[in-house]
């Protein structure tokens, strides 16, 4: 559903994504994560360094972490401060 979501307005899949990464599942956290990766705002890297405060799964957690890394050029680990 976030994928095909992706074709739409990107207000929409920002705010499907925000949403998603609160997803139980960890694929659709994956996916949702790297939609606002592809199309990043404020809000949308807001909601990831929130997220990485949140997050359980280490797979899901070092996707936020590169995620961080590639869009702000800092080397982010898995604490959300730089």
């Amino acid at each position: 559903r976030l994928l095909v979501l992706a074709e739409h307005e990107p207000a929409v899949v920002e705010r499907a994504a925000c949403a998603a990464l609160d997803d139980e599942a960890s694929p659709v956290r994956l996916v949702a994560l790297e939609l606002l990766r592809a199309a990043p705002t404020r809000t949308g890297v807001a909601a990831l360094v929130e997220r990485l405060a949140l997050e359980t799964r280490p797979r899901v957690r070092w996707a936020l972490v590169e995620a961080l890394q590639a869009l702000s050029g800092m080397r982010h680990r898995f604490d959300q401060r730089p």
